[in-house]
């Protein structure tokens, strides 16, 4: 649990109008000791906390920040819980979770910015009538994060929120306009994270890994994307597709680079998917086998000791973002395909059931 008695100690004394050096007198400390404290170098001694907080006529509590850990808490759970139930396509009772955590913690930016998306109807594809329905709600709280709200990532989201409703509004150049603020891929975190460090460094060859499994995931998501949304037939979006595959599955055994697994896996996922919005079950069953396999791979090699050839200590546990929290990506997948409305006839599938035999739920 985080302390938050530095920032109250500053926050109190600034509040009451007077200098660290006063304060320190009224302890009987050094001026450098309250310094330290108001850098959260050092902590106020236990027996200095009670005059601390006498002296501030507040509460130990509240000195030492208690409350504000627990809500931090409170609201790191919310969040957790609305993942999960999206995860497993609950998303009514996910966007009731939100809607309490929104009314409950109207300051936490985490929460306002997940309540904001959640209204907007995700992060992409985004119904323009949808939009302009929650118009007044999504202006005010975008415009609340960028005039509050200090964290630049989350200030992004605000900007990203008034792009869409512009273009959901017909003006393309104004939403251009706004989206031109955010940073090119060259000039993104994990790239000039990278760029900090000597190319002889561990933190360097740590991030480089984390980058190199990032960006292939996105580029053969794109890929995907290139593939499948288009006018073509199915057959030949599924050629393509399993091409893509059999490259990947190459890359894999002569490379040996084990987090390959998941990228192969998400590729199945997509021709399980797509043939099953096509009505070809059989099919679908046939490549959603693929997809839980190679995600099983993944998960193994997520929940092992071994050390992956050529990437460095600390970075697989970073290959998962807080999505999952901490469940496999079989569990995920699984959940998605017993529980998304749209895949209600292949369920119905004699080829569906008999995978539903193999993964039951003892084994997930």
């Amino acid at each position: 649990m985080n302390l938050y008695i530095s920032e109250n100690i500053r926050r109190l004394r600034r509040a009451k109008n007077i200098t660290q050096e006063r304060l320190a007198e009224h302890l009987g400390i050094s001026t450098q000791a309250v310094s330290k404290w108001e850098r959260g170098e050092t902590y106020p001694d236990i027996t200095l906390v009670i005059p601390l907080a006498s002296y501030f006529g507040v509460t130990t509590d509240e000195l030492l920040g208690l409350d504000a850990a627990k809500n931090e808490q409170l609201a790191q759970q919310i969040l957790d819980d609305c993942h999960r139930l999206n995860a497993e396509c609950r998303w009514d009772e996910a966007a009731a979770v939100l809607r309490e955590g929104y009314r409950d913690f109207p300051n936490h930016w985490r929460i306002v910015v997940a309540y904001m998306w959640n209204l907007a109807g995700g992060s992409a594809d985004n119904d323009p009538g949808h939009l302009l329905a929650h118009r007044d709600e999504l202006e005010s709280i975008s415009t609340r994060i960028l005039e509050e709200c200090t964290d630049d990532e989350l200030r992004l989201s605000g900007l990203n929120i008034k792009a869409k409703l512009a273009r959901a509004s017909g003006d393309t150049e104004k939403a251009l306009e706004i989206l031109r603020k955010f940073p090119s891929f060259y000039d993104a975190r994990p790239q000039i994270t990278e760029q900090l460090f000597a190319k002889d460094t561990p933190e360097f060859h740590r991030q480089l890994h984390l980058n190199i499994f990032e960006l292939a995931g996105f580029t053969v998501n794109k890929i995907l994307k290139a593939i499948w949304y288009t006018d073509k037939p199915i057959g030949e979006k599924t050629a393509a597709a399993e091409k893509l595959i059999r490259l990947l599955e190459t890359a894999l055994d002569e490379v040996g680079y084990t987090p390959m697994t998941k990228f192969i896996g998400e590729a199945y996922g997509d021709l399980a998917k797509f043939h099953a919005w096509a009505g070809n079950y059989s099919a679908s069953a046939g490549y959603l086998r693929k997809t839980l396999e190679y995600y099983g791979r993944f998960d193994e090699m997520m929940q092992s000791d071994e050390v992956i050839p050529g990437i460095p200590d600390g970075v697989k546990e970073n290959f998962m973002d807080g999505w999952y929290i901490n469940r496999s990506l079989v569990h995920m997948v699984w959940d998605w395909y017993r529980n998304n409305p749209r895949f209600a006839a292949l369920r119905e599938d004699a080829s569906f059931r008999e995978l539903l035999k193999k993964y039951g739920e003892d084994e997930i």
